[in-house]
């Protein structure tokens, strides 16, 4: 609720709420919930100044390496941004074939805002999950390709 709150005063015109939402970013992997909450406020807000923390949450490897669910919404603020689809494509691919559903859905989603051929042929081969939702998030992704 406090992230909703600032992001809706930072809609209205006061700047410093911003800071809450960048400081979610860094949130504990327990809390990670508020992370993704963070990444879609900048995401929306557009907040150029965020772009390296976001960056960073899609590059770190090993043991600080952030959960797909994460690494996602980082991408889809990276997207809002106008971060270069290329560099996000990787993303989409490491996660189109998930074993988790959600979190092929939420692949089809990043792949769909992307706009790639690669995304689109990614896309391609979601629609054919065995999941409907992973079948409706890739329709979805390939329409917003159109």
């Amino acid at each position: 609720v406090d992230l909703t709150a600032a992001e809706a005063l930072v809609k209205l015109g006061d700047d410093r709420e911003i800071e809450p939402l960048r400081a979610a970013l860094f949130a504990p992997p327990e809390q990670a919930e508020l992370t993704l909450v963070a990444c879609d406020a900048i995401g929306r807000l557009r907040d150029e100044v965020s772009r390296p923390l976001l960056e960073r949450l899609l590059t770190v490897s090993g043991d600080g390496q952030r959960s797909p669910e994460i690494r996602l919404a980082a991408a889809r603020a990276l997207v809002a941004l106008g971060a270069a689809p290329t560099a996000l494509i990787a993303v989409g691919r490491e996660y189109h074939a998930h074993p988790d559903r959600r979190v092929r859905s939420q692949a089809a989603a990043l792949l769909g805002s992307l706009k790639t051929t690669d995304s689109l042929d990614l896309l391609a081969r979601l629609i054919l999950d065995g999941d409907p939702t992973v079948q409706v998030a890739a329709a979805a992704g390939i329409e917003a390709c159109d």
